[in-house]
C-alpha cells in the first residue's frame, strides 16, 4: 500500500475510535471487567501512542505533556484508576480529533522523507499505528460487550441451544519442514520475525473450530465437574472462580441457554465456534474430545496451506506459551513483546469477528494469560495419531 493509502487507513481507524468512545456516551469512563480498560482510556491511549512516536521519538519533539503521559501510558496508571482521571467526554473527544488531524498531517509531511529514520522505512510507523489501533478498537469492543453482558443478564432465551456430538473432520498436515514467521523486513509486529523454517512431526488438525453444539455436549457431559480433563492450575482456577460454562453465555429460568456479546441477546446457532474461553476451559475440551490444541507452528501452517475453514471468526488458543523466534530482536521499543515472554502468557491465532482484518494475517500472534476467558476465544483441536472422519468419545461422570 502507499503512503496515501495507508493514512487513509489510519484516519478510518482513527475515526472508529472517536465513533465507539461517543456511542458508549456516560459509560465512556466506566471500567465492566478487571482486565479491560474503559474506552474512553482506549481513544485516550491510541492518541497519545500516535502522538508519542510521531513527535517525541521521530521529530524529537516533545509533544506528549507528563499528565497525557501519566494517564495514557500504561505503565503509569492502573487500570482501576484510568476512568476516573479521564477528562469531560467533550474535551476527550475534541481533543481526540484536533490531534488525529494534527499527527496525520506530520505523517504525510514526512512520509516523502521516510529514508531519513528507520522508524519510516518502507512506510513502518504508519503500518505500526494502524495495527496499534486495530487491536484497541477490538478490545474497545469488548469493554461493551461486558457492559452489554451486565445489562442483560436475565431476558429469556428465544432460540434455545441444543447439544450434538460432532463427527471432527480433520485435514493432515505431513511431517516435514513448514516456513513461518512475518513475510517483509519492515512490518510490524516484532515478535513474528525473523521468519524461519520449521520441523513438524506432523499431526491432523480440525477443519471447523469446535461449535456450540458440542461445547454444550462437553459440559452436559460433566466437562466443569470431572478434574480428570483439568490441568492442575486449571483446575485450581475454574473451582477458585466458579467457572461452569463460556464468559458470555448464559443460562435462563427454564435450563436453556443463550448469550450476550457486543450486539446484545444473541441465540447461540450449535455449528457456530464457541468463543468466551480461556486456555485453561480450550485445554479441557480438548482433553475431553481426545485431542489437544495445535501449537501455533502447526495452526500456522495449516492457514497458510489453505487447510482451515471458519477461520477469523473465534481467536484459536494454541498449546504452547508466547515465546521469542531464534533471532528475536525487539523493534521499535522491547515493551511490546519482551514482557510477555515469561511462559505465562498462550499464544492465540486467527482473529475474532471483532478483529480488523489487517491483523488477521497468518503470521500474527495475540497472546494472553491462560484464565482470561473475556475474548472471543474458542478452540481448533489437533490430533497425533492418523484421523479423517473422528467421532468425539463421549466420557460422562458417575
Amino acid at each position: 500500500m502507499t503512503a496515501a493509502e495507508l493514512l487513509q487507513q489510519l484516519a478510518t481507524y482513527q475515526d472508529e475510535a472517536v465513533a465507539i468512545c461517543r456511542s458508549a456516551g456516560p459509560a465512556y469512563r466506566q471500567q465492566f471487567h478487571p482486565d479491560i480498560s474503559p474506552v474512553g482510556w482506549h481513544l485516550g491511549h491510541c492518541i497519545f501512542t500516535e502522538s508519542y512516536w510521531i513527535h517525541e521519538m521521530f521529530l524529537a519533539d516533545r509533544a506528549c505533556e507528563d499528565s497525557l503521559h501519566e494517564l495514557y501510558n500504561p505503565l503509569h496508571t492502573s487500570k482501576e484508576n484510568r476512568g476516573q482521571a479521564l477528562p469531560a467526554v467533550v474535551a476527550l473527544i475534541d481533543w481526540a480529533q484536533e490531534t488525529q488531524a494534527g499527527n496525520r498531517h506530520a505523517l504525510q509531511k514526512y512520509s516523502e522523507h521516510r529514508d531519513a529514520m528507520q522508524l519510516m522505512e518502507n512506510n513502518f510507523l504508519l503500518h505500526f499505528l494502524i495495527q496499534h489501533y486495530a487491536q484497541h478498537l477490538e478490545t474497545m469492543q469488548m469493554a461493551l460487550a461486558q457492559a452489554t453482558k451486565q445489562h442483560n443478564s436475565k431476558a429469556e432465551t428465544i432460540k434455545p441451544l441444543h447439544s450434538h456430538t460432532d463427527s471432527l473432520e480433520t485435514v493432515p498436515i505431513p511431517a516435514g519442514e513448514y516456513d513461518v514467521g512475518g513475510s517483509g523486513n519492515h512490518l510490524p509486529y516484532d515478535n513474528e520475525y525473523p521468519s524461519h523454517t520449521v520441523q513438524l512431526p506432523g499431526c491432523h488438525i480440525m477443519k471447523n473450530p469446535v461449535n456450540n453444539g458440542t461445547y454444550l455436549r462437553f459440559m452436559e457431559c460433566g466437562g466443569y465437574e470431572n478434574k480428570e480433563h483439568w490441568s492442575t492450575e486449571g483446575w485450581r482456577w475454574q473451582q477458585d472462580n466458579h467457572i461452569t460454562h463460556p464468559a458470555y453465555w448464559r443460562r435462563d429460568k427454564r435450563g436453556q441457554w443463550s448469550a450476550v456479546d457486543h450486539r446484545g441477546p444473541v441465540s447461540l446457532e450449535p455449528l457456530s465456534p464457541v468463543s468466551g474461553l480461556g486456555y485453561y476451559e480450550a485445554e479441557a475440551c480438548a482433553t475431553w474430545a481426545g485431542g489437544r490444541l495445535p501449537h501455533e507452528h502447526e495452526w500456522e501452517t495449516a492457514c497458510i496451506n489453505g487447510l482451515l475453514q471458519k477461520r477469523g471468526l473465534v481467536w484459536e488458543w494454541c498449546h504452547n506459551s508466547f515465546f521469542p523466534y531464534a533471532g528475536f530482536r525487539a523493534y521499535p521499543y522491547e515493551g511490546y513483546s519482551v514482557p510477555y515472554f515469561d511462559g505465562e502468557h498462550f499464544t492465540l491465532k486467527g482473529g475474532s469477528i471483532l478483529t480488523r482484518p489487517v491483523i488477521k494475517r497468518s503470521g500474527f500472534r495475540n497472546y494472553y494469560q491462560a484464565d482470561k476467558n473475556f475474548l472471543y476465544a474458542g478452540i481448533r483441536l489437533a490430533f497425533d495419531e492418523p484421523a479423517g472422519n473422528r467421532q468425539i468419545q463421549i466420557h460422562t461422570t458417575g
